[in-house]
């Protein structure tokens, strides 16, 4: 897991430089003291640059990068890990092959034109560097014995991907590295030429105002949220579309108050690999050690997948015993008045985690983890759950579930 690393902006409404960090959705500007929501259409593109870089005659390469919580099947078991890579987005030879530690050590900025410089269009998708890169077997040093194993199945939960631009210097049909300061040997000058440029700014960057479009109060949410929150008018909002649209949510029935509240996304989706529709068969998929009453047959069930990233042992631990335990909750007119843990996983990451956890759930392994890759889920309904937690010490626990989160991982997961 890397630190945040930062991004140069300019405040859309006074110029001034913003400094970001990659996981920010809400720019704070400290000289006109405007809030705007980041939306971003596509994947967010930026450009490497340093104090040094000449402004013009550069070509800028483009890489594709993403980290996330990476989950995959090899032979019986569901491993996990946190993936965080870059890789070429065009077929030249001689280019590095990945960024390195490059975005930690230098500064990224959007796209801004510059004098006869060249952005090239990237002509490999994400999925297709991952899949040429990752192949179909993990190293055989990971497994013990030194043997492979191959991977059926694997799903990058919580991505965040970016398409950064590096530059190079063509001089006398050589390609130079302006950072380094030293050519780059064998690369294909030839085949750069040849590519398609691609816009010199990025389009794809959005500013909203953080106004409630339904009572016009100021947004609250801190920094890193998807989901900017009105405490006049007890709505919620997501801003990653382009436009603020509003969310359903509910509050989990509680005993006490809690401390603070924690999101869930309470998703309803079938499948037709399996006999998958009722409390019943969940119950019976599971293998759980509880006597199937008859109202559990005719009692639908809901998949619960954090809304916000933690490590992913902890990510899978808590939609394994969320959905497990079924709990209530009722609809909300009100938000709580204790602070809302920020949500940072989108619906559309949650619905690719429910593979794995049938998985989890899925009791025996050898017979329903070779199925996971033909499963196709179809979404139902959703909705964002609050789940109150009390403050231990260093945990925070849910009494009705018996379950804690420490504190220090919910920090550590804000830097997925």
């Amino acid at each position: 897991m890397t630190a945040e690393i930062p991004i140069e902006v300019r405040c859309p409404q006074c110029s001034a430089p913003v400094t970001l960090e990659e996981t920010d959705r809400i720019l704070s500007c400290a000289f006109c003291r405007v809030r705007l929501c980041l939306s971003f259409d596509g994947s967010a593109k930026y450009c490497l640059t340093t104090a040094d870089l000449p402004d013009e005659d550069l070509i800028y390469v483009p890489y594709w990068r993403y980290r996330g919580m990476s989950f995959y099947v090899q032979g019986l078991e569901i491993q996990h890990r946190v993936a965080d890579n870059s890789h070429l987005a065009i077929p030249v030879s001689g280019l590095p092959p990945t960024l390195g530690f490059r975005p930690q050590v230098l500064r990224l900025r959007p796209l801004v034109p510059g004098r006869g410089n060249r952005f090239l269009q990237p002509q490999r998708s994400l999925d297709q560097v991952r899949t040429s890169t990752n192949g179909s077997r993990w190293g055989s040093a990971d497994l013990p014995g030194g043997f492979e194993l191959p991977k059926t199945f694997e799903a990058l939960i919580g991505e965040t991907v970016h398409l950064v631009f590096s530059p190079v210097i063509s001089r006398d049909d050589v390609l130079w590295d302006p950072i380094l300061r030293r050519p780059l040997a064998g690369a294909d000058t030839e085949a750069l030429d040849r590519m398609v440029q691609r816009p010199a700014s990025d389009e794809s960057l959005r500013f909203l105002p953080m106004i409630c479009p339904k009572c016009g109060w100021d947004l609250a949410g801190e920094k890193d949220t998807l989901v900017p929150v009105c405490r006049n008018c007890h709505t919620l909002w997501d801003s990653r579309a382009g436009i603020l649209r509003e969310l359903p949510f509910a509050v989990a029935a509680r005993r006490d108050p809690g401390d603070v509240y924690l999101p869930f996304w309470a998703i309803r989706a079938s499948t037709p690999e399996l006999q998958l529709e009722t409390q019943a068969d969940l119950i019976r998929l599971a293998n759980v050690p509880k006597v199937v009453q008859h109202s559990m047959e005719g009692r639908s069930f809901g998949y619960y997948v954090a809304a916000f990233k933690v490590h992913p042992q902890l990510f899978l631990r808590l939609a394994r015993t969320f959905t497990l335990s079924q709990p209530d909750a009722c609809p909300g007119e009100e938000l709580p008045r204790a602070p809302l843990h920020p949500v940072t996983l989108p619906l559309e990451e949650a619905l690719e985690t429910l593979p794995i956890l049938v998985g989890s759930l899925a009791v025996p392994k050898k017979t329903y983890l070779p199925m996971l890759g033909r499963m196709h889920f179809k979404h139902l309904s959703s909705q964002l759950v609050f789940f109150p937690f009390t403050l231990k010490g260093s945990e925070l626990l849910q009494p009705d579930l018996g379950i804690s989160i420490s504190r220090n991982a919910l920090n550590m997961g804000r830097l997925i």
